[in-house]
């Protein structure tokens, strides 16, 4: 049985590991992209090919090499199953520079509590290991389950900008929010 070796986890939560992204991964991160239910708040909209997400990967790598984060494998503790990518994305908006908290989950993998966790623990690894004064969330307006992530997520709406030719809703959290935020839950 040949076994490949997928890169050491790099953080986790209660019930998803973290750590970056393989070639072993292409094949299932492809399935995930083809869902066009998955897929309809992401990017464009549509569903991806397999070369498109091959493409998309060694983007992600590059981003690795260039910044030391991107979107990461984001894995099932309890069985290993990659759900999905979520991590880091950088944006300049506006002619301002931000850093996205951004995930894509499976469909079958929604409204289970699984984004609200996983974007928390993106936002404080974000906050714990950048030096970044604030973050955002981008969604499309009527992505109704991502707005709900991001006001748990301690966001609040910042405004509209224009990506992929249509206006997409900015959520945004300080950094002085998170650390209160932080404050109020060891007290």
């Amino acid at each position: 049985m040949d076994l490949v070796k997928k890169p050491p986890l790099l953080f986790d939560s209660k019930r998803v590991n973290f750590r970056e992204l393989c070639d072993a991964d292409l094949d299932p991160l492809a399935e995930i992209y083809a869902d066009p239910v998955t897929m309809q708040f992401i990017g464009d909209g549509t569903a991806k090919t397999r070369e498109y997400v091959r493409e998309e990967l060694d983007k992600i790598y590059n981003r690795y090499a260039k910044n030391g984060y991107s979107v990461w494998a984001t894995e099932l503790k309890s069985t290993g199953e990659l759900i999905g990518r979520s991590g880091l994305l950088d944006w300049t908006l506006n002619e301002e520079q931000h850093v996205e908290v951004a995930y894509l989950l499976a469909g079958s993998f929604w409204r289970q509590g699984l984004g609200t966790e996983i974007a928390r623990t993106i936002r404080d690894y974000a906050f714990r290991h950048l030096d970044v004064d604030h973050l955002i969330s981008l969604m499309y307006p009527d992505n109704t389950g991502s707005v709900r992530v991001a006001e748990k997520n301690g966001m609040s709406l910042a405004g509209t900008v224009t990506l992929f030719k249509q206006e997409v809703l900015m959520y945004r959290i300080e950094r002085s929010q998170w650390e209160s935020i932080q404050k109020m839950g060891s007290e």
